[in-house]
């Protein structure tokens, strides 16, 4: 038979085998064996004479410490970082993020963006940036001694962000001649069209047949595509 606690004391839970001193905590507070205090966030005590606070259950929160209850947890309570999915806020996952507080749907990162981690508000752009060359014709063919059609080196670029370059001094052509590569000019830039072009010769003979390249730099970054150039 169990033994009765003297007065003034009793046991914090079923199957002590000690009395303590009574505990006067109020709901919302409870005994940490020196005194009372707020439960803390995101937990609760709904009675008086707590020795523990209760964790809120899933999908549930508090808005303060020393709460006595907790509520359903609302989309407005998810941060930058996060989403609300219907229950929780959850970090938003990698390569996606979320800049506003209260979002149901994290936002995907743009082409050539990404996040470093889960949980982010914003993107950064990729370190390996690539330049993706394209030309016209892979080969060009053009008329002996002909002034007309122009025998022209047309190509774009594009870089792995989506970015389309436009300046005219991140562009170059080149010439094979033996075995170095031998700049080519002027160059000129249709912006309606997207093109990059050098005019090969005014009157194309045999000796301006031959391997070509197309060349543009973004930051550190460059990319290139080879022509060939067949007069006939």
């Amino acid at each position: 038979m169990c033994k009765k606690c003297p007065a003034g004391m009793g046991t914090k839970s079923a199957g002590s085998t000690k009395c303590v001193k009574l505990n006067y905590c109020k709901a919302g507070k409870f005994h940490n064996g020196k005194k009372c205090v707020n439960c803390p966030k995101n937990t609760f005590s709904n009675e008086v004479g707590s020795w523990e606070c209760k964790a809120c259950p899933h999908g549930k929160m508090t808005d303060q410490a020393g709460s006595t209850s907790c509520r359903d947890i609302r989309a407005n309570d998810c941060l930058p970082g996060q989403f609300f999915n219907g229950k929780v806020c959850v970090d938003c996952p990698k390569n996606t993020y979320s800049d506003q507080r209260g979002l149901k749907k994290c936002k995907d990162c743009a082409a050539g963006y990404e996040t470093e981690s889960t949980g982010s508000t914003y993107c950064t752009e990729k370190n390996d940036i690539t330049v993706i060359a394209t030309a016209a014709a892979e080969t060009v063919k053009c008329k002996r001694n002909q002034a007309k059609p122009t025998c022209l080196l047309k190509c774009r670029f594009q870089v792995s962000t989506g970015v389309k370059i436009k300046n005219k001094a991140s562009v170059s052509f080149y010439k094979l001649v033996g075995t170095a590569w031998q700049s080519i000019g002027p160059i000129f830039y249709n912006g309606k069209l997207d093109w990059f072009s050098v005019r090969v010769a005014d009157r194309p003979d045999s000796s301006d047949a031959g391997i070509f390249k197309c060349v543009a730099r973004y930051g550190e970054s460059s990319g290139y595509t080879r022509l060939r150039v067949v007069v006939a």
